[in-house]
């Protein structure tokens, strides 16, 4: 994290969670770096504008940024009830790894009775401005790539449904690539619903040093919308 103002590094963030803009202080800016590779994006939150609404962490929503690590299993429709905002149980170090940084797009009303016809659409997200600095990545021999296809059937039975159970019968064909410049790929496949049931499967490979792959995969049913 850093301050623009004044340039100078103010800390890392080692633990999964709520950041705030205040701890930063006056014109706060974020960067997430790949570290292997050089990838950066800094992230700059919006300027304050009170009269026109927009403000900082309110009762409402108490928070600017949240960092999670990436999870295959969080990759899903939001969990949470609304009164519980971010409502992880787990906290890590976000540190080597994939992470998710969530912005918190505090809302404002700007509205002018001198003219009615363009306030109208008065409501508006506020969101961060995000820089990426992209490196040259060195060239990558074919040889060096690893290409898996993934190929199958999904088979869902809805039970009982309406009277009777429902069978669904899916197929997929998906290719998923990965080298030294882009270790990571992975793919969501969803099929349904049968009934009322839709079947997910998450598939991910990783680049490993010794230039093979690991493959991990879940696979969540879901009965309406649990």
């Amino acid at each position: 994290m850093f301050n623009g103002q004044t340039g100078q590094h103010v800390g890392f963030v080692n633990q999964e969670g709520r950041i705030l803009n205040s701890w930063i202080g006056a014109e706060a800016l974020y960067n997430v770096e790949n570290l292997r590779t050089g990838l950066k994006a800094w992230v700059s939150p919006p300027t304050l504008d009170p009269k026109n609404g927009v403000v900082g962490p309110t009762p409402f929503s108490d928070l600017d940024f949240y960092v999670r690590k990436f999870r295959p299993e969080e990759d899903r429709r939001w969990p949470h009830k609304a009164e519980h905002e971010m409502g992880f149980e787990i906290h890590e170090n976000p540190d080597d790894g994939d992470i998710v940084f969530w912005s918190i797009g505090h809302l404002f009303h700007h509205f002018d009775p001198q003219n009615l016809e363009d306030s109208k659409e008065h409501w508006h997200e506020v969101g961060p401005e995000i820089t990426v600095e992209i490196l040259k990545a060195a060239s990558v021999s074919p040889e060096n790539r690893r290409c898996l296809n993934l190929r199958g059937h999904i088979h869902v039975k809805d039970f009982k449904a309406v009277g009777h159970d429902l069978w669904g019968h899916y197929e997929f064909d998906e290719n998923l690539l990965v080298d030294p410049n882009s270790p990571h790929a992975e793919v969501q496949i969803r099929r349904g619903p049968t009934g009322d049931i839709t079947a997910d499967l998450l598939f991910r490979i990783d680049w490993r040093a010794d230039q093979s792959v690991a493959v991990n995969f879940s696979a969540h049913l879901y009965d309406e919308q649990e």
